[in-house]
């Protein structure tokens, strides 16, 4: 697991986790991968705002995606898929996900499954209910593998 501390445009503290998860074949040589890969941000005192950019190496196919909080009530979230940073992109999920106390998921029915490589992931907060400790949110994606 590789844990990053970096501060977001308000200052403050934003951990993201980028996890791997190797499945059939994992890592593979010569800078190439297939397998399963989940992305996951923990955004401390969440508020309504675009955060945790990352970019994506590889093109990807959507599977999953999980959120819950910490405290507080709830918090509405989607991820979008960028072309470039500062961008509106298109939203993976059909509506927002609402991610509670008790954890929620998504497994079908997405907006757009199908992701660049190289394009970037962004996580738009819309609604925060109660005084929210963290978000977790976990993306998880398959790998299409080069041909």
């Amino acid at each position: 697991m590789n844990v990053e501390t970096v501060l977001d445009s308000h200052g403050k503290r934003l951990r993201y986790l980028e996890e791997l998860e190797a499945a059939e074949g994992g890592g593979g040589g010569g800078g190439t991968f297939s397998g399963a890969l989940a992305f996951t941000w923990v955004i401390l005192e969440p508020i309504p705002e675009d955060v945790g950019q990352i970019r994506i190496p590889w093109e990807c196919r959507v599977i999953r995606v999980d959120g819950n909080v910490l405290a507080g009530m709830s918090c509405a979230f989607n991820i979008e898929e960028r072309d470039a940073p500062g961008i509106a992109g298109t939203n993976i999920l059909t509506v927002d996900m609402t991610a509670t106390v008790g954890g929620t998921s998504v497994i079908a029915g997405f907006n757009n499954s199908s992701l660049g490589s190289g394009n970037y992931l962004t996580v738009d907060i819309s609604a925060v209910t109660g005084n929210v400790d963290y978000l977790s949110i976990t993306l998880t994606v398959v790998v299409i593998p080069d041909v």
